[in-house]
């Protein structure tokens, strides 16, 4: 199949020999130019920009005149993409939001000699950005709080896409856990200092984005591998409020303390299918065919040391298929004493929090901020 790519620009009538050079320049680099207006067929406009950035091998966006169309639909090329896959175009170096200066970009003159020069830099960007494409199949992903920061970023670009559109409820989101951000509670006790404070409000944040995409129609499928030993690494507490929070949704109570987020606490829960393994595994979640993470820890701190985030549709797929295998054998191990697989789920944490409680000290060793 031939490769894409897809053009961000202002279609006014003088950019036309601007997008003319690109569409020249990818053509000589075995690149097929798309752009949204050439499109004829019909359908939500936002939803096929979407699609045409998500299944683009490279995107090449124009920031001249700072066009709010274009700083849109940039935005979702960053969050589908890999960095490498989107090459950017000036004319002014003040066009460039400061979001973005730290990216390179190719400045050009729109003048006769200056489009030549574009023709002939635009060619190694491209050829690079197509070299990327090949090469760069999963993107690492340094510690915690960057990691929660990209999923945040990719369930609310998600969420925005999809909640006008009639297909969200085809939408499955896939998650290998212990026991998922939906447990992640408001009333767990801080550990001190900065850090700490910053992660657990990045965690609600997560939280809550997950929530909204499911709250639009979204479907979510969790295998819980619930932990049942002590770690000395963390607060106790902590994972034990957790324990009470998912098992009191699965009961239609949550632990909120504001009556809005209690009611979409439950309406989520309702979106929600938890299966039991005893399989270890590493931390994943899979968001449609769009982009899987898997997460690997590192030492026995609290999150992620490493992830890696896949926006390759091939892996994604494996990753889907592999997901689905885990999900069915987990499924027939969690119903193998039940017919009802809420009760047989509750059943199974309730049993893993009093062993994981077993293990736990009697007294607070870990000091807590106050709330």
């Amino acid at each position: 199949m031939r490769k894409t790519c897809f053009v961000i620009m202002s279609y006014e009538a003088a950019f036309d020999d601007i997008y003319n050079i690109i569409t020249q320049v990818a053509e000589d680099v075995g690149l097929q130019c798309r752009r949204s207006d050439k499109r004829h067929d019909s359908g939500p406009i936002l939803q096929q920009i979407v699609e045409d950035i998500h299944r683009a091998d490279v995107v090449v966006a124009d920031l001249t005149n700072n066009n709010p169309n274009v700083l849109f639909e940039i935005g979702v090329a960053y969050q589908l993409k890999n960095i490498g896959q989107v090459v950017l175009l000036t004319q002014r170096d003040g066009d460039v939001p400061f979001d973005l200066q730290g990216h390179r970009y190719l400045k050009y003159e729109h003048h006769t000699e200056g489009r030549h020069s574009l023709s002939l830099e635009l060619r190694r960007y491209l050829e690079r950005a197509t070299s990327e494409t090949d090469r760069e199949t999963w993107e690492p992903i340094k510690g915690r709080h960057e990691r929660t920061l990209r999923i945040i970023a990719d369930l609310k670009a998600m969420a925005a896409v999809r909640k006008d559109t009639a297909n969200v409820s085809e939408l499955t989101i896939r998650v290998i856990a212990g026991l998922s951000s939906v447990a992640i509670s408001n009333n767990e006790p801080r550990q001190p200092g900065s850090e700490n404070t910053e992660y657990h409000s990045l965690l609600i944040r997560e939280r809550n984005a997950l929530r909204e995409l499911l709250l639009s129609g979204a479907n979510l499928q969790a295998v819980l591998i619930p932990p049942t030993t002590y770690s000395s690494a963390r607060d106790w507490r902590c994972l034990d409020c957790r324990y009470r929070r998912l098992i009191g949704l699965l009961q239609g109570n949550s632990d909120n303390g504001v009556p809005a987020d209690v009611e979409a606490d439950i309406a989520m829960i309702e979106r929600c299918r938890f299966v039991i393994s005893e399989v270890p595994h590493p931390n994943t979640l899979i968001l449609d065919d769009s982009v899987a993470y898997e997460g690997i820890k590192r030492g026995i701190g609290r999150g992620f040391g490493l992830t890696y985030r896949i926006t390759i549709r091939e892996e994604i797929a494996e990753s889907v298929s592999e997901f689905d295998n885990l999900y069915r054998d987990a499924y027939e191990y969690t119903l193998r004493d039940s017919e009802d697989l809420r009760q047989a789920t509750l059943t199974h944490l309730k049993a893993a929090h009093e062993q994981y409680l077993s293990t736990c000290p009697l007294l607070d060793d870990f000091p807590t901020e106050e709330k």
